[in-house]
């Protein structure tokens, strides 16, 4: 087999992931560095919660100082959540219990501030265009958040 060919078809089984991975040894000079940690366990985790007709989940367990956001489905209209909610401001919500913020039209950042449960409702209903025939549904849903310490 000619260099060339040798070289196609190891580019090939990298390409493929059949090729194992290259290892690293840390030298000396790096072995000791504290250079920042890009690893997922230091990023946040936000966990997603989806709100059609109903929360899905429907139940969350955080600790205080996690965070979840709510997406609402473009096609339902839904009240019962933080109408007041602006962007770039934090209000308080379930007595406290949460912190609500609006990154942007139909999602509600929450952040969980101290140990305890909540319910959180929402009524739900078809987005329709004017004019058109709508169903004629509405639904109450509901998110349980317990927060542990």
């Amino acid at each position: 087999m000619t260099a060339l060919a040798v070289l196609a078809t190891a580019g090939l089984m990298s390409a493929c992931g059949s090729a194992s991975p290259a290892r690293t040894t840390p030298s000396p000079a790096t072995a000791g560095s504290s250079a920042p940690s890009s690893s997922p366990a230091a990023l946040p985790m936000i966990r997603m919660v989806r709100l059609g007709s109903a929360f899905s989940p429907d139940s969350l367990h955080l600790g205080a100082g996690q965070q979840f956001l709510v997406i609402v489905s473009k096609a339902v209209n839904v009240s019962g959540l933080e109408a007041r909610c602006a962007p770039g401001k934090t209000y308080p919500a379930a007595g406290g219990l949460l912190s609500v913020r609006c990154p942007a039209a139909g999602e509600y950042l929450y952040t969980a501030r101290r140990a305890g449960s909540a319910v959180l409702s929402a009524t739900a209903r078809p987005r329709c265009a004017h004019g058109t025939a709508c169903p004629q549904w509405i639904s109450r849903a509901s998110l349980k958040v317990s927060i542990a310490q």
